[in-house]
């Protein structure tokens, strides 16, 4: 895979009903291997988690984990996805906590992103979902939601975080990488981090 430049998804969680405007045209020209990727082999390694190293960690680790799984399922917020997403993050993790914890966990997250957040499920973004990004020195980076405004040539990088401190470097890191992709320069996009705090009910 070309350094700073990375392949199709092989499902491809993003807004893809829409037909695909020019940013999306050359993130997946093939002949330019593509700007973004969920990368095929790291996602099938983390489909079966280690439930004896994460029984060690800490539970609010448990609770991040469950509630960035469930924000993958997310598009534009709609009470489908939602209703799939709870089903799917249940599905994964019930073993790992009770079930009825994690839909109070997910209860918690619809009504924070429903209000201050809304935006991040606006139609106007286009929106790609734990995506694997290279950075120009070949480090393998992985973001949470990548928003992009094509109209405004915009591209938000949002990193939610549910009880971490904020890592201001590795979110540069992000833009940067993001930044060095050749259809954002190209494009003239204007790249930008976002922070998203999930406030969660410890019980």
């Amino acid at each position: 895979v070309q350094i700073g430049a990375v392949a199709a998804p092989e499902t491809g969680r993003s807004d893809a009903h829409a037909a695909a405007p020019p940013f999306a045209a050359g993130i997946w020209d093939p002949e330019r291997r593509a700007l973004l990727q969920r990368d095929p082999q790291k996602s099938e390694r983390e489909a079966y988690i280690d439930f004896k190293s994460m029984y060690l960690k800490k539970r609010n680790i448990d609770r991040g984990t469950v509630v960035h799984f469930y924000l993958s399922q997310l598009i534009r917020g709609t009470e489908e996805e939602k209703s799939r997403g709870r089903i799917e993050t249940v599905s994964r993790f019930g073993t790992l906590l009770p079930p009825a914890e994690v839909l109070h966990l997910l209860d918690q997250v619809d009504s924070q992103l429903s209000g201050q957040y809304s935006d991040l499920f606006s139609d106007r973004w286009r929106v790609f979902t734990e995506q694997t990004v290279f950075s120009p020195d070949g480090k393998e980076l992985r973001i949470d939601r990548l928003l992009v405004d094509e109209k405004n040539r915009q591209v938000v990088i949002v990193d939610f975080k549910t009880g971490e401190q904020y890592d201001e470097l590795q979110m540069h890191v992000y833009e940067e990488a993001v930044a060095a992709l050749p259809v954002v320069q190209q494009g003239r996009y204007t790249v930008r981090g976002e922070f998203v705090e999930v406030k969660l009910e410890l019980e």
